[in-house]
């Protein structure tokens, strides 16, 4: 058996002391550990935020969309308009055409 040797109140106290110290050492490494990797998901989470932030569709940016949407879908519905009409010119103007041979002979046969 081990001999037991009286140790003074001081003594115990600065043991007790120690034994914590190395204990709150350690803790405090695990700690500090994860608060570095803490800091750096903040990090990476910021640096992604002002990415985003960056590349994000601003609502100015909406309305000069828009109105340039705007202009193009007025200009093809113009487009759209006038090739309807010049298309009914071109029908008639080719009926004439396609009946030019026939109205010749019904007129030289008058």
């Amino acid at each position: 058996m081990k001999k037991q040797t009286k140790k003074s109140g001081l003594q115990v106290w600065d043991d007790y002391i120690k034994r914590w110290d190395k204990k709150l050492g350690a803790w405090k490494k695990v700690v500090d550990k994860r608060l570095l990797d803490h800091d750096r998901d903040v990090l990476d989470i910021h640096t992604t935020l002002r990415e985003i932030k960056e590349d994000m569709y601003t609502k100015t940016e909406h309305s000069e969309f828009m109105a340039c949407f705007d202009a193009a879908i007025t200009e093809l519905k113009m487009s759209r308009e006038s090739r309807e009409a010049y298309g009914y010119r071109f029908s008639v103007m080719d009926d004439q055409l396609t009946n030019h041979g026939k109205r010749i002979e019904v007129l030289e046969s008058k």
